[in-house]
């Protein structure tokens, strides 16, 4: 629990140094114009397909607008790639020794005279485990760039809830259809169901 708010209240203090950063009398997170993907043309079209996230669009709206979140954004993206290179060396040289050591054991147990096969796959061991000592400290630095990663991710989620749950809260106050209206059609209703009832024979 207790990372959790260290984490909320990181994440914070990033929207409310990128919404005070352009002066006090704008808001990076209510803007006066609805939001392109909460326009009622746009909407239906945009959120219809498989994948579709109001979320994510209307974050990208904000980013397109600031500056400071599209710099984010960037840094983001360039710096997974980077990550995902570095991980990969280690992923395409650690499957290397693996695969060998499963096919050296597959072979070893091939060998016919059971003495010589144990003595050849004690030497795979031994070669193995030299292995796995010789990778421990990658494997942990690995196993801490991922743990990085998903950490990264959670906060970045949290920056996108955080900053378009005010937009949607503002289009809910803006746009909320009038009771008269409906109350117009019920009133309507009642009329027809009455007219109905009066020429139903009994």
């Amino acid at each position: 629990m207790k990372i959790y708010m260290m984490r909320f209240l990181t994440v914070f203090s990033a929207i409310f140094m990128i919404s005070c950063n352009n002066g006090n009398n704008e808001n990076i997170i209510v803007e006066d114009q609805n939001p392109v993907a909460l326009q009622e043309k746009s909407s239906l079209a945009r959120f219809s397909k498989p994948g579709g996230n109001l979320v994510d669009a209307l974050y990208q709206e904000l980013v397109e607008k600031k500056p400071e979140l599209n710099s984010l954004e960037t840094e983001l993206n360039n710096f997974a790639t980077e990550a995902n290179k570095t991980q990969n060396i280690f992923y395409n040289y650690n499957e290397k020794s693996q695969h060998f050591y499963e096919d050296a054991t597959f072979l070893a147990n091939q060998i016919k005279d059971s003495v010589t096969q144990i003595k050849i796959l004690e030497i795979i061991k031994l070669s193995s485990d030299k292995y796995d000592q010789q990778s421990k400290e990658l494997n942990r630095l690995v196993e801490k760039i991922a743990n990085n990663q998903k950490s990264i991710n959670d906060n970045h989620t949290i920056l996108k809830l955080l900053l378009t749950i005010p937009i949607i809260e503002k289009f809910q106050e803006d746009n909320l259809p009038k009771n008269k209206d409906f109350q117009k059609v019920i009133v309507k209703q009642e009329q027809l169901n009455r007219k109905i009832l009066e020429k139903t024979p009994n």
